[in-house]
Formats: structure tokens, C-alpha cells, sequence
């Protein structure tokens, strides 16, 4: 079976791309079976791949099915061709990861965000520079230790209940939460299957009240444990859809997930205040500038130090903060990543629009939370339905 025989090409890879797998809850032999083997070498992992390639035509669902799990594989391809040496740019890489546009995000639309935030920053009574303004407004926001477990226990109980009217959340699911230290990341959703999510928070830098806030309606609700468990029910429990029980790093699928995730918010605290308007802008500035420090590093070979200090001052963030970020940009798996972030969020927001525009919320709701989707499909998807 094609959803079988893709699933063991992702394990087989993952032990030469340790974190590729980031959640598996379908059948236990498939994973012991690879586990049980010798680690196949690359270039037979790459034919391996050719030929499921050539396969999806007769085994896929429908044409929307077959694209994504074409994209899927070209994006293990693009992987295994990487760590072959084969990869020609890393532009041209990140196109073949996530179906999108490998380019850096605008920095004049960047610059209209930090003016819009000078004047938020104003009304909210933050005066000088727009970085110590912000910087100071973040430090009169920061929150930790068992206050900020609380703020998390009462925003989960609330997002739930918002997300739950949205969408029919499966029976039984459930979210724990953690903090960790010492990760390259702010924020992590471990889906353990059977619509359970154990949420860490990563305390090693301080963390304010909104974004918290955020954190819980992208990890959480309506974001990555709501879309896993929604996909999970749907998907793999009630069709029997093995490609959907596995959740892979750096494919199309991961800039749907990230996209859904970072929009999260919008979809349940519409009509927002001044300073979760401000906080969303904020948000919004820094994954475009994470996407242009990791393209200068990557592909114009920048000097860490110089990115680390367009992060300072385009990013408006602490020194600390800077480095967190780079560290992220840096790491070996996550170097890509923040394509996601910024050009998920895009689409996503832009599938919305379309959809209230058209009256058919709903329907594009259903669509990113029940189907398996790449870039290329929810575009077409929403314009058929729109």
C-alpha cells in the first residue's frame, strides 16, 4: 500500500535526518519494522522515493490527494538530494521543502509594520525609540513560574471553549503542559496520538502575558493540537488514511500546520484590543525577519554577527533574544523552518479572507482541519469553493 510504504520511507530517513518524524500514531508494525533494519543508504532511500513518486497516479484518492503526497515526496527527496550534495541553492531547497516560494519576505512591508507599531506603541503611553519602547512594554508584560501556569490552565480552558464552538473537537482529547529549557524553540506540541498533545513551553528567556496568549492558541487552541486531532479523527480513524497518521518536519504539510497554528488566534479573539493588535503586528514583524536572517545566513552566507544585529534592530528584540533567534535559524533541522511561519500564515489568512467574502467559513474551516492539504491544493481548493 502507497500510505504504508511512505510512511517507512519517512523512518527510514528519519534515521538519517533525526527529528523528521515528529509524531507517528498509526500502525506500531510499520515503525518496528524499520527499526529492526540496517540503515539504508541514501541513494537507495532517493530510488525508493522515485518510485513512489511514479505510483501516486493510480493509488491516490483524487487529484488533491495525489498532489500533496507528490509534494510530500518531493520534499523527502529534496532531503535526501541536500544531504547528497545535490541541492543547487538553498532558495531552490526551501521551494522543494514547502511548495512555496523560496524568497525572503518584503522589507518594506516589514517597515510598515514598525511604523504602525510606533504609532501603537504611542497610544499605549510607550515613548522613545521604537525599540526600548517596545522592549520596555514587553518587560511590563513578563510573567513565570506558577502565575504563568495559571495564565496557561485559564487560556486553555477559555481557547477551548471558543475553539469547540468553531469546530466539533474529537471526544476525549486532551493537552498537558510542561516547561524546558535549553531548546532551540519558544514554544513545542509533542502530538502523542488518540487526541493528545503534551505542550512544553521553553523557559530559558522571559515570556509575557500575550505572548503566552499566543503560545496557547498555536500550540493548542484552535492551533497544532486542534488540527492534529481534528486530522487524526477525520483522516486516519474514520478512513483508514495511513499517510495522515505520520507528521513530518519540512514538507508542505509542516507550512499548513504552522500556517493554521500562527493564524490560530485571529480565527477566536476577532475585534481585538489595541494591545493584542499590537502584539499580532509584533509577531507578525519578527517571522519575517526570522525568514530574512535565515536566508542571509543560508543563502548570502552572512556574517552570524551581522544577522544577529539586523535581529536587534529590525526585530525589536533583546540582545538575548537575537541569539535565541539565531539559534533556531542555525540549528541543522530547523534551518528552513521559518518559511513556514511567514508564508503559511499568508495563505492561511489569505484562504480566510476569501471565505468570508464568499459566506463559506465554514467550509474552509472544514477544509485546513479535515484534509490533507500543500500549499498548491488550498489554493485551488479555496477558489473552488469560494
Amino acid at each position: 500500500m502507497l500510505g504504508e510504504e511512505y510512511v517507512k520511507l519517512a523512518f527510514r530517513l528519519n534515521k538519517h535526518v533525526v527529528g523528521l518524524v515528529d509524531s507517528y500514531f498509526g500502525p506500531g508494525r510499520l515503525e518496528e519494522e524499520v527499526e529492526a533494519e540496517q540503515v539504508v543508504p541514501l541513494p537507495k532511500l532517493k530510488e525508493h522515493c522515485a518510485s513512489l513518486k511514479a505510483s501516486v497516479g493510480a493509488h491516490g484518492r483524487n487529484e488533491e490527494h495525489r498532489v500533496y503526497l507528490l509534494k510530500q515526496l518531493d520534499a523527502l527527496q529534496a532531503q535526501i538530494d541536500e544531504r547528497l550534495g545535490l541541492v543547487s541553492s538553498f532558495q531552490t531547497y526551501a521551494r522543494r521543502l514547502f511548495d512555496v516560494d523560496g524568497g525572503p519576505a518584503d522589507e518594506t512591508e516589514l517597515q510598515t509594520f514598525r511604523q504602525h507599531l510606533s504609532v501603537a506603541m504611542s497610544e499605549l503611553g510607550y515613548a522613545g525609540d521604537l525599540r526600548s519602547a517596545i522592549l520596555k512594554w514587553e518587560e511590563d508584560q513578563v510573567i513565570g513560574g506558577q502565575p504563568m501556569f495559571d495564565l496557561v490552565n485559564v487560556l486553555l480552558h477559555d481557547a477551548r471553549a471558543r475553539t469547540n464552538a468553531m469546530i466539533d473537537l474529537p471526544q476525549g482529547e486532551e493537552v498537558a503542559v510542561e516547561s524546558v529549557q535549553n531548546r532551540p524553540w519558544s514554544g513545542y506540541n509533542w502530538y502523542q496520538g488518540n487526541f493528545r498533545s503534551l505542550i512544553q513551553i521553553n523557559t530559558d528567556l522571559p515570556r509575557t502575558r500575550l505572548e503566552i496568549e499566543d503560545l496557547v492558541t498555536h500550540e493548542a487552541y484552535p492551533g497544532h493540537h486542534t488540527d492534529h486531532a481534528s486530522k487524526e479523527k477525520a483522516l486516519y480513524v474514520e478512513q483508514d488514511l495511513v499517510e495522515a497518521s505520520i507528521l513530518l518536519i519540512n514538507t508542505p504539510s509542516s507550512v499548513m500546520s504552522e500556517g493554521l497554528a500562527s493564524y490560530a488566534h485571529a480565527l477566536i479573539c476577532e475585534g481585538v484590543d489595541p494591545p493584542r493588535k499590537a502584539a499580532r503586528l509584533l509577531r507578525k514583524l519578527r517571522r519575517g525577519c526570522d525568514l530574512n536572517a535565515c536566508l542571509m545566513l543560508h543563502a548570502q552566507g552572512t556574517n552570524p554577527d551581522t544577522v544577529q544585529r539586523y535581529l536587534e534592530t529590525n526585530a525589536l528584540v533583546t540582545t538575548e533574544r537575537a541569539r535565541k533567534r539565531l539559534e533556531f535559524v542555525t540549528d541543522p533541522l530547523w534551518r528552513a523552518y521559518a518559511h513556514t511561519y511567514w508564508k503559511g500564515e499568508r495563505l492561511v489568512e489569505q484562504a480566510f479572507a476569501q471565505a468570508r467574502a464568499a459566506g463559506k467559513t465554514r467550509e474552509v474551516t472544514d477544509l485546513l482541519y479535515k484534509e490533507l492539504l500543500c500549499p498548491t491544493t488550498l489554493v485551488k481548493k479555496v477558489r473552488e469553493i469560494c
